[in-house]
Formats: C-alpha cells, structure tokens, sequence
C-alpha cells in the first residue's frame, strides 16, 4: 500500500471543481424560470454541468456579440464572428473559460494522488486552467505528506526495505554524537582531577600551621605531692 500512497497522476478536472459556489445557488432560478417560460418540471441534482454549461454559452455569445456591436462590426460576417472566439479567454460569473485557435474548450489539468484510506484516487488542490501559468489551489483539501504537509513522499522515509541512505547516516550521526560526547566529559574529567592533584600538591593543608604560629611557653604549676614543678606548653596563633 505504501507503493501506491505517493503515486500522483495529472488528469482533467472535473468541471464542477472548478465552478464557484455561485453557480449551484442559480439552480432554484433555473427550475423557476423553466417552469414558468418552458412549462418544463425538474429537479437539479447537486451539480449539474449540462445546465451549467449551456448557461455559459450564452455568457460567451454575449459578450461577442455585445463587443460586436460596439465595434461596428459585419454581424452578417459569420466567419469573422467565429474568429471573435477563437485564442481568447472568457471572464465569466462562473469562472474563466479558455477557446484555442481550433474552436475548442481546453480543460483544466489536475494533480490527483492516491487515497490510502479509501484506496482511490483522488483530485486534490492543484489545478492548472488553461491558458494560465499558475496552479490554483482547489477547495481546502491537503496533501498526505509529512505532517500533513508538503507532497507526499516518493516512498516510506528508510525506503521499502528501511536501508535508505537518510535513516543510515541518521544512525551514524547520534553514533557519533555520542561518541563525541561520552570523549568530551572524559577530557573534561580528567583535566579536573589533574588539575585538582596539581593543587594539593602545591598548596599546605589546611591543618598544617606555618612555624612563627609555634611558640614554647614556660608553666609553672605547684603540686601538694611533689611541691613546685616547671613545664612547657605550647602556644598557636
């Protein structure tokens, strides 16, 4: 499965992906209006590209033959009225439609990738209109990548067989680290105890008094079994 997560796949669009909002709430007008002026009854499933399509017709029938007249133009000339559509894009209310030199209507391209959860593909959020070099983020879907993020990766991050080149260094750097680590406190240990052995060899303890400290003191005690006795006692700073 984890083959087929990252396979991408460009296609055409789904022609209702592309359409604002806008154009579903034309619906109800719809019905409204062909009951009233067609005396024909039914109902719109959510989508419904026929109608939307023949509503954009007559968009760009519109606006040729409304730039037409502005411009004076042979409207009896049909070829030259048919030349009028041909290599142009078309602003409209439900989106911006694109005519080649040929007369037709290219459509939109699509990036899909495969759904691991529903194993299907998928269109998600980039789409290239035609006529346009830029891609177009649809709806607020987002991509299966790491975090979340991103394009999905081309295969499992330590490869299918978890021996990718990335999670081998990766193990060989935090070797290293530690390496490195466990020989820095050494050095840094051993440079303490020399240094401490270094001081204990040249400073006195700090019990050893220096010799002007020492000072021999007369005492003279009198003892009722053996009378008068002389002795010494020793004096400190």
């Amino acid at each position: 499965m984890d083959a087929y997560r990252s396979a991408l796949v460009i296609e055409l669009l789904d022609a209702d992906a592309l359409m604002p909002s806008t154009i579903f709430h034309r619906f109800p007008e719809f019905e409204v209006r062909s009951l009233r002026d067609y005396n024909v009854s039914y109902k719109f499933p959510p989508k419904w590209a026929a109608v939307t399509y023949t509503y954009l017709l007559a968009l760009l029938f519109g606006q040729v033959l409304d730039q037409a007249i502005q411009d004076q133009a042979d409207l009896s000339d049909g070829a030259a009225f048919v030349r009028r559509c041909l290599n142009r894009t078309f602003a409209t209310r439900i989106g911006r439609y694109y005519i080649n030199p040929s007369g037709e209507t290219q459509s939109a391209l699509v990036l899909s990738h495969f759904d691991v959860t529903n194993s299907s593909f998928r269109q998600k959020f980039l789409a290239l209109r035609p006529g346009s070099s830029s891609l177009e983020q649809i709806g607020n879907q987002r991509w299966n990548g790491p975090h979340g993020k991103g394009v999905p990766l081309n295969e499992p991050r330590c490869g299918y067989s978890g021996e990718a080149r990335i999670c081998y260094l990766g193990d060989v750097t935090s070797a290293i680290i530690a390496l490195l680590s466990v020989a820095a406190a050494t050095v840094i240990i051993t440079k303490f105890i020399s240094l401490l052995r270094k001081y204990t060899q040249t400073s006195d303890p700090w019990w050893l008094l220096p010799d002007h400290c020492l000072t021999l003191l007369d005492i003279v005690a009198y003892r009722p079994d053996r009378g008068r006795s002389l002795g010494k006692n020793l004096a400190t700073c």
